[in-house]
């Protein structure tokens, strides 16, 4: 099962929107964004966030395929593709995370 969730499918209460509000407020510059997270499994499920100071080649990949309104899939393999020459790869983010972010856009950009 796949589930895509959206702005509207997400809610705060106002005592989480005024707990992350505070928080917000307190976090130094180098925030780049807020992570929240599941865990747990069959005993029960529990969320958390953090704070993050970067904004990962995944997130961007994710975000991009649901913008266009695609499947993670449906952009990844053309990617990989693109990065390695080849249909099959390890995965995309990890050939992402080795290749840097400039030998990645160059490849892109050979490509294109």
């Amino acid at each position: 099962m796949s589930l895509t969730l959206t702005e509207d499918d997400l809610t705060l209460t106002d005592p989480a929107r005024a707990k992350m509000a505070e928080l917000c407020a307190q976090a130094d510059e180098s925030v780049a964004g807020v992570r929240v997270y599941a865990t747990g499994g069959c005993s029960g499920i529990g969320f958390g966030m953090t704070f993050t100071d970067a904004i990962y080649e995944e997130d961007a990949v994710r975000e991009f395929a649901e913008e266009a309104g695609d499947k993670l899939g449906k952009v990844a393999q053309p990617l990989r593709a693109a990065l390695t020459g080849r249909a099959v790869s390890p995965g995309v983010f990890d050939v992402l995370a080795v290749l840097g972010r400039e030998e990645s856009l160059a490849r892109l950009r050979d490509v294109t």
